[in-house]
């Protein structure tokens, strides 16, 4: 897994191999059978809660920090009694160990484990009774801090560490450092700058709200776990903040209380600090990696040994932890060697039997689990992930047709990635797939969405993803499906939170208007906003409707009124009424902008040799055309249009060979060239109706409108791109890169601050498009 792109799905499919590997560690390292046992438990109801609560648009690309104190605070406590005796600490310390153990694996980026208050359990020894001392008080004081009530901050560290920079240098030649010895000056520089940097990265603490338990911790756990030196540093380390701590207060950074506080810690823990640095069982990986690279002559100085030396212990370490079955291992195995496998721990497998229970149960973990249950299996004598590997590919051989959970997850995970990638059309079609299984195992008894949660395991929230799935059919325009879909929800959850009633009712109205059935869309704002008056979102919704001028049922007054209505019922949306009925009144000029050039022109028509249906096709083109030039004005002005130049051979050029192709608002060769000819004629009109236009700016325009050959190898370039199903995003970016640059040569070549009249010269490529044509 790239660290550096999280992904929940991969995630969680990284855990389930890892997890084993985890245990493992904890086994050779002699962890007692009960804590293990705990330990099990805890992670795997956090994997499970985590990723139900997680697998949504706004955590499937980022690790959710926050997550590890409510599952502790808020989850544990109500839904798992089992986990009532376990301590806060206890419960801190298994996920945080097994947080720090997947970034040791590069399964999460490192920094993760900088935005985690982390609680780690010192292993004290029988002759260190301070130790044991310090771990009560870490314990006790630790236990009331939350999990990163301030995010982490990378900007705000080196802002802090520039800082400890500064005080270091003003520390070392202060009259507080005059009683440390040479060693212990030596030793200043990186004491400070190692306690500050940890006490922020652990704690989020900057100088002025040091703690004393959180100071003992970095002392005591952090620096010998993780600093590679010899003694006189850990020697150094107390006389430096004894000194240290004065300086600080007589700085006016902390208080006198804080100071006496900080520096009776720190005495207390005087002559324990070394004795800890000292035991290898208090080093972290690569500290123990270092200490033995010293000690087996390695020069620490030669980065190429160095290295190879590190590499090599990491792939020994990891050798060492992994797991005896892997996914790929076990499709190796025959159907019948995997069943031999399954019977040879316990499991009476019988195909008839498996064929039967593929129906009872939606996923393999339902499976797993009854396995478990019918058999008695001992997770201690049997490798964790091997049950539910062999009954994933058994399930995959034995029952293909019947789709089990995992296999919806993963539609759902598909859609996903073809949403991020921007298409829209392809994640409806899988989810639509995907929701046809959902829809035949909701139970009659449920009637909210949220209970439908229940029947899924490591699984996305069904109410999110719905509104998920109806926001990618609206997208691609799958209008019909889309309404589908909604009145389905309905029937399936009509006892569903108000808020997502509300959304899926609003979702049909607003596609029954964009089908142009508006009476049927009126009807059904009517009824919800009966049905939800106190929603001022109903109203809003229904205003805008109305509210763009190129829509053929734009309505100035009504969209307004709809848009009071819904600031009467909850003036919090005020600001957004307001938003609204600015833009509103920008498009009430535009459509009179757009109507008074129409009505001109059709003037201009009607004193043209044209037959009724060739002057009412030209008209509707111009407005088709005008429609998207002015909406493209900053302001609806007639001048600004004319006189800065927003008419342009730029625009028309947008509009022919992208906009019109792109937007579907044309459908074919035909209709394209008659469209170019259209706006050849509008344009004449232009150029004879308005007296602005320069000589140079005539013979650009002319030379574009005469060009069809260049839209006609657009529209059909495009038409190619869309064939290639597989790779018809690559197509289309491509197609679209091709086209933006050329309209980029365009622009380049009228320069950034020239006018519209300024004369273009054609390359000789281009000219073969562009070229009179008498």
């Amino acid at each position: 897994m790239d660290k550096s792109i999280f992904n929940v799905k991969t995630f969680m499919e990284e855990c389930k191999i890892t997890f084993p590997r985890y245990i493992a560690t904890l086994k050779k390292n002699n962890i007692p059978n009960q804590e293990l046992k705990l330990t099990k438990k805890v992670i795997i109801l956090f994997l499970k809660e985590y990723i139900k609560h997680n697998n949504n648009k706004f955590n499937r690309t980022r690790f959710n920090v926050d997550f590890i104190n409510t599952f502790m605070q808020k989850l544990a406590p109500t839904h798992w009694p089992e986990l009532s005796g376990v301590t806060f600490l206890k419960t801190q310390s298994i996920i945080t160990n097994f947080i720090n153990y997947l970034s040791l694996q590069d399964i999460l980026q490192k920094s993760i484990a900088k935005e985690i208050l982390k609680s780690y359990t010192i292993n004290p020894t029988p002759s260190s009774n301070k130790m044991k001392e310090a771990k009560e008080i870490f314990q006790r004081d630790t236990d009331q801090i939350p999990f990163s009530e301030i995010p982490y901050s990378e900007k705000k560290l080196d802002k802090l560490m520039k800082k400890t920079e500064n005080l270091i240098d003003t520390f070392i030649n202060s009259s507080e450092s005059r009683n440390l010895s040479s060693i212990q000056i030596n030793e200043t520089y990186w004491v400070i700058y190692n306690v500050t940097e940890y006490m922020y990265m652990y704690f989020l603490q900057m100088h002025e709200e040091w703690e004393p338990s959180a100071l003992e911790y970095i002392c005591l756990d952090v620096l010998p776990k993780k600093i590679v030196t010899d003694q006189e540093y850990f020697k150094a380390i107390v006389p430096v903040l004894m000194a240290y701590i004065p300086f600080l207060k007589n700085k006016g950074i902390i208080t006198d209380t804080l100071a006496e506080q900080l520096r009776m810690s720190i005495y207390q823990m005087s002559d324990l600090l070394v004795e800890v640095a000292l035991i290898p069982a208090n080093w972290g990986f690569m500290k123990t990696t270092l200490m033995e690279a010293m000690e087996a002559g390695i020069d620490m100085e030669d980065e190429e040994k160095l290295n190879s030396y590190v590499r090599w212990k990491m792939l020994k370490h990891n050798l060492n932890i992994i797991p005896h079955f892997t996914m790929e291992r076990v499709e190796s195995f025959t159907t019948e060697e995997i069943i031999k496998e399954l019977r040879d721990y316990g499991i009476e497998f019988k195909k008839e039997q498996f064929l039967l229970d593929v129906h009872r149960f939606y996923s393999v973990e339902e499976l797993v689990k009854n396995w478990e249950t019918s058999y008695s299996i001992d997770p201690e004598c049997i490798e964790l992930d091997f049950l539910f590997l062999a009954a994933t590919i058994l399930w995959e051989r034995l029952a293909p047709d019947i789709i089990n959970s995992e296999k919806i997850d993963e539609m759902m995970e598909r859609g996903y990635e073809f949403v991020d990638n921007q298409e829209d059309e392809k994640a409806s079609k899988v989810w639509l797939e995907a929701w046809e299984y959902l829809r035949e195992r909701f139970k009659l008894e449920i009637k909210d969405i949220k209970d439908a949660d229940g029947i899924y395991h490591f699984f996305e929230y069904i109410m999110d993803w719905s509104q998920d799935l109806m926001m990618a059919l609206w997208n691609a325009s799958l209008l019909q499906e889309l309404i589908k879909i909604c009145r389905e929800l309905l029937e399936y959850f009509p006892d569903s939170s108000d808020l997502f009633i509300h959304n899926v009712l609003r979702y049909i109205a607003d596609a029954l208007f964009a089908l142009d059935l508006i009476e049927e869309g009126e009807k059904e704002f009517k009824d919800l906003v009966e049905r939800f008056p106190k929603n001022p979102w109903g109203y809003i919704g229904w205003g805008d409707q109305y509210s763009h001028f190129r829509k053929n049922y734009f309505n100035f007054e009504k969209a307004k009124s709809l848009y009071i209505k819904g600031l009467e019922i909850d003036d919090s949306v005020k600001e957004t009424i307001s938003r609204r009925i600015e833009f509103l009144e920008d498009e009430k000029e535009r459509m009179r902008l757009r109507d008074s050039l129409i009505s001109e022109y059709e003037s201009y028509l009607s004193e043209k040799d044209l037959n009724k249906q060739n002057r009412e096709e030209k008209k509707n083109h111009a407005i088709k055309f005008l429609n998207y030039v002015i909406s493209r004005c900053k302001y609806p002005d007639l001048e600004q249009l004319l006189d800065e130049g927003e008419l342009d051979g730029e625009i028309i050029l947008n509009f022919l060979g992208f906009w019109c192709i792109y937007q579907k608002v044309i459908g074919s060769k035909t209709a394209l060239i008659k469209l170019c000819r259209s706006v050849k004629h509008f344009m004449t009109f232009m150029l004879e109706y308005f007296n602005v236009f320069s000589k140079e700016e005539i013979k650009e325009i002319r030379q574009i409108l005469n060009s069809q050959g260049f839209f006609v190898e657009c529209f059909e370039s495009y038409q190619q791109s869309k064939k290639d199903t597989e790779n018809q995003r690559e197509r289309l970016i491509e197609w679209s890169s091709n086209y933006s640059s050329w309209n980029q040569w365009y622009h380049t070549k009228k320069g950034p601050n020239s006018k519209p009249r300024k004369k273009i010269k054609l390359s000789k490529n281009k000219r073969k498009y562009f070229k009179d044509i008498n």
